[in-house]
């Protein structure tokens, strides 16, 4: 226990640690001058920002000779990089432990809990510690490349504009599951049941787990997506085709002078199918009242273009010429109008009863 600690007085962690805090804390005070950090969550990760880029950097030398050089957990153990590179690395990682809980405490302390908080930093510093008294750095700096999605994490934590699921994901996968998953099986090889195997071993089922919920979150989502669009598409629906039905759903439930007025079969099952086949009956009164306010205007504009009796002009469909008339190039509807005035004048005419004779009432008296 007191050999483990003697690794945490070297000049080499002394130096890195001092250094790692003056950048640390100076990064956390800078951040927020560029960019608007006001809530918790966005403090919480202004300090993992950094250190997530700082250790996925530090590990890029060593997964180079994993992944491209073959090099196994053992072989880790020679590398060039395991000495005062990998060292340096732990060491910061370690500080920013240390930095995370201290400043979470004072400035997001609801971000601070106690499973992914203090007992995760503190259980990583006291397994460090172990890890540079036995000179098993270059194998942890190795594994730092996992902080690359945590990069990312952080990245769209603090700037939303920036965040990325997919790419979060992605390199979850591929670092937290696949290469995590090569790195446990290359160590049990290697030394059988080593510690360091077990060490390696004991939070890959963590990252499966929250992989896991990652995958549910985004399904999820996904059906709440598809949901508001299937609920929103039927409303849309109803709005747009409500002013075009509506003088069919007044002409059918409005009786005007004790006499029905045009009731069309057709034209009332279908606007029945449009406006009543939903369930909320504030759209089925919302409707109802903007029939019943539309009527007298409807009624006015189909006669722009119709006779002017009455007996004549209901049994046309309205409606129907109308919404021809519309869509016509505006030249064509002012012609059409002015025909319309002769026609109105035309029939009018026809529509007046004979002007009476005495010759007339004489015939009649008898």
């Amino acid at each position: 226990m007191w050999s483990a600690l003697t690794s945490l007085r070297s000049p080499l962690f002394i130096e890195t640690a001092v250094v790692a805090t003056v950048a640390l804390l100076t990064w956390f005070v800078l951040v927020p001058a560029f960019v608007p950090v006001t809530t918790s969550r966005q403090r919480a990760y202004v300090l993992s920002l950094l250190s997530s880029l700082t250790t996925s950097i530090g590990s890029l030398p060593l997964v180079y000779e994993v992944v491209v050089q073959g090099v196994d957990v053992k072989g880790l153990l020679l590398s060039p990089y395991n000495g005062d590179w990998s060292n340096r690395v732990t060491a910061f990682f370690m500080t920013f432990c240390f930095l995370d809980l201290a400043v979470g405490k004072a400035v997001y302390p609801d971000k601070i809990e106690w499973l992914t908080g203090w007992i995760h930093h503190l259980t990583y510093m006291a397994l460090l510690t172990w890890v540079l008294s036995m000179g098993y750095a270059s194998i942890f700096v190795t594994m730092c490349v996992l902080e690359i999605p945590t990069f990312f994490l952080a990245l769209g934590s603090v700037y939303r504009p920036w965040r990325m699921d997919y790419v979060f994901a992605s390199t979850f996968f591929l670092t937290r599951i696949l290469f995590h998953a090569y790195m446990i099986t290359s160590a049990f090889l290697s030394f059988g049941t080593h510690p360091i195997a077990f060490a390696l071993s004991a939070f890959f089922p963590v990252h499966c787990f929250w992989f896991y919920g990652f995958v549910k979150q985004q399904q999820r989502l996904r059906k709440q997506r598809i949901r508001a669009k299937a609920e929103s598409t039927p409303a849309v629906d109803q709005i747009s085709t409500v002013p075009a039905s509506a003088s069919s759903v007044a002409a059918t439930l409005i009786e005007d002078d004790d006499r029905p007025i045009a009731r069309s079969s057709t034209s009332s099952s279908s606007s029945s199918s449009r406006l009543f086949n939903y369930t909320s009956p504030n759209r089925v009164q919302v409707a109802f009242n903007d029939a019943l306010a539309s009527r007298q205007h409807l009624t006015e504009a189909f006669r722009r273009h119709l006779p002017a009796n009455n007996d004549a002009l209901f049994h046309l469909p309205q409606d129907m010429i109308q919404r021809l008339t519309d869509r016509l190039p505006e030249s064509i509807q002012r012609d059409l109008h002015r025909s319309s005035e002769k026609w109105r004048t035309f029939w009018d005419q026809v529509s007046q009863p004979p002007p009476s004779s005495p010759t007339a009432h004489f015939v009649a008296a008898h």
